[in-house]
């Protein structure tokens, strides 16, 4: 019975964990093998021959790796144990909180919008921006934000994204909308979320370094325009004397006709002097254009493209489509700069031979188009080239516009800059 009370015992007795035992197992190899080492240490030599001493030795080798071996199984054990699932899963890096408390400390403003141009989220940067708070504004369309051709444009760009569509590098330069109709410049990225029928718009304002490039070009258009009255007023003004008396002193020596050498270097003198004089003339026109307030931007355009086709001798031509007569000094000069910075790069970066040069209206719009057969100035290592493109962008930007290059299916190279129409203008013919 007591037989039976054993069995019984040793049967209900829960069995031992197998990897436990190995551990135990390899722990008392270990101190045994330990032992052993230490007590065949401790032995005082005998007097064996060198064989002894040999085979003695090479015991010792040998309980040495033993040793070694059991140490290597006891780590590789305790490893297995910590990676066996026994210990809790590594929690997240971030939690949905610290996630949302670090959108809530950035300083740009982010929206989550979906694809129905629906706002679903508003950080505070975005409340301060647009002077709006979340509650009011989180499923309003994007119309409530931005003017109606910026949500548009911000909406094209969505079912663009959605479906894979290629898209500019460039982020968007829009206008974003306060509630007291304070219109400001904002640069827009619009990026997917992940598997997910949202997008995220990370939003800057723009207004401060609008102001500074404007400040900026009118300085440099100061500047350029004192230049111009410089090489009018004195540089011009001193090579037509110079001109004029090479003429008296022409006249007064009244050279004999054998005298054809000395007749000859007057006249290529006098040459050289009308030539330095219209090259100063043409230097102060492009550095200070006709008075745009008054004369239309259609004819200065026009005016433009018949110039560069006779200096350069490549074809240039100007199509207006407008009609437009735009009484604003600074509007027209900054559409006019931009136009001939687009021509210089096509002839100086691009390589072009064919230039042409459009004015148009759209609905609510005006589209300044500078199209060439060269390449596209995009790439060039040419630093003045980049500097170029740069100053183009920031005065289509003071004009509430944006600049951009297109690859037309034809060739060559298109910018298209699309300002929206001057409150100013009046359309005598549109087209």
């Amino acid at each position: 019975m007591a037989a039976k009370r054993g069995l019984v015992g040793s049967t209900a007795r829960k069995p031992q964990d197998e990897t436990s035992l190995n551990q135990s197992a390899c722990r008392q190899a270990s101190q045994a093998a330990m032992a052993k080492a230490q007590s065949a240490s401790q032995q005082p030599p005998s007097a064996s021959t060198e064989s002894g001493q040999k085979g003695r030795a090479l015991k010792h080798e040998k309980l040495q790796s033993t040793i070694a071996k059991g140490r290597r199984m006891g780590r590789e054990l305790e490893a297995d144990n910590r990676t066996s699932g026994d210990q809790p899963p590594i929690a997240p890096i971030l939690t949905s909180g610290q996630l949302r408390a670090i959108i809530n400390a950035t300083a740009d403003a982010i929206l989550t919008v979906d694809s129905a141009g629906r706002i679903l989220d508003f950080n505070p940067a975005a409340e301060a921006m647009f002077a709006c708070s979340s509650t009011v504004i989180i499923g309003q369309p994007l119309e409530s934000l931005f003017s109606t051709i910026s949500a548009q444009l911000l909406r094209s760009h969505l079912c663009a994204e959605a479906t894979n569509s290629t898209l500019d590098e460039q982020d968007l330069l829009i206008e974003g909308r306060r509630p007291d109709d304070d219109i400001f410049l904002a640069e827009v990225a619009v990026r997917p979320a992940a598997d997910q029928d949202l997008f995220v718009f990370v939003v800057r304002d723009l207004s401060e370094r609008r102001r500074l490039e404007h400040q900026l070009i009118e300085l440099n258009t100061r500047q350029q325009q004192q230049v111009s009255r410089e090489i009018h007023d004195d540089i011009a003004q001193q090579l037509s004397g110079i001109l004029m008396l090479a003429s008296n002193i022409e006249r007064r020596l009244a050279l004999p006709a054998k005298e054809p050498k000395l007749r000859q270097d007057f006249e290529q003198l006098q040459g050289h002097i009308k030539q330095t004089l219209d090259s100063a003339r043409q230097l102060s026109k492009r550095l200070a254009p006709a008075d745009l307030a008054s004369d239309s931007l259609p004819a200065a355009l026009s005016e433009l493209a018949a110039r560069v086709q006779q200096n350069f001798g490549l074809e240039c031509r100007f199509r207006d489509h407008s009609g437009l007569s735009i009484s604003d000094h600074t509007q027209s000069l900054h559409l006019f700069r931009i136009a001939q910075e687009a021509v210089s790069n096509a002839i100086h970066l691009g390589q072009a031979t064919c230039i042409e040069i459009h004015l148009q209206t759209l609905d609510d719009s005006i589209r300044l188009s500078v199209r060439h057969n060269g390449r596209s100035p995009r790439g060039s290592a040419d630093a003045s080239g980049g500097l170029g493109l740069r100053v183009m962008r920031s005065r289509a930007n003071i004009l509430g516009g944006q600049c951009r290059f297109i690859s037309p299916p034809g060739g060559g190279t298109l910018l298209q800059c699309d300002i929206p129409d001057w409150s100013s203008a009046t359309s005598a013919n549109p087209g």
